[in-house]
């Protein structure tokens, strides 16, 4: 998996355009799985997604907390990537996440990510340089991925 979210080296305002295929969504983001336990040849991720989708469908009040802090994690590290993106971007150009999927519990046949909703806020809660009135979200036009979005955003000058 790939990790964008250390670009240290790179120069802050060094780019015209910043753009990702796909941030890929964590795996057991509270490292709640023995990783002894979770060895799945055909998929290595089963284990966590199976375990994050009955925290969503979940009454519990600990499986709601750890859905939330599930959630959580997982914004924090879309962010951490998004970061990274606007600092290295020019003032006033266009940054772009592609393929985003929602939170796990909002959609259960996808890897999880974060909402639509989020985005906005995320300007504020990250202290991102971008206007939020600048971000668009749009469907993805892929019959194999049409549960996910794309999202673009533009640096403020």
């Amino acid at each position: 998996r790939g990790d964008s979210s250390h670009l240290e080296y790179v120069p802050s305002d060094a780019f015209d355009f910043v753009f990702t295929g796909y941030i890929d969504p964590l795996q057991d983001p509270l490292n709640l799985i023995d990783s002894e336990d979770s060895s799945s040849e055909e998929d290595d991720d089963a284990p966590c997604h199976e375990q994050s989708k009955e925290f969503c469908n979940s009454d519990d009040p600990i499986s709601q907390y750890l859905r939330k802090q599930e959630q959580l994690a997982e914004e924090d590290w879309f962010a951490s990537w998004v970061s990274e993106m606007v600092r290295i971007a020019k003032p006033g150009k266009i940054i772009t996440v592609e393929s985003v999927g929602e939170s796990i519990c909002k959609s259960l046949h996808d890897w999880g990510g974060v909402d639509k909703e989020w985005w906005p806020k995320a300007v504020h809660k990250y202290k991102w340089d971008v206007d939020p009135s600048s971000i668009v979200i749009a469907p993805v036009q892929h019959k194999s991925f049409k549960i996910r979005y794309n999202v673009m955003m533009r640096k403020n000058l």
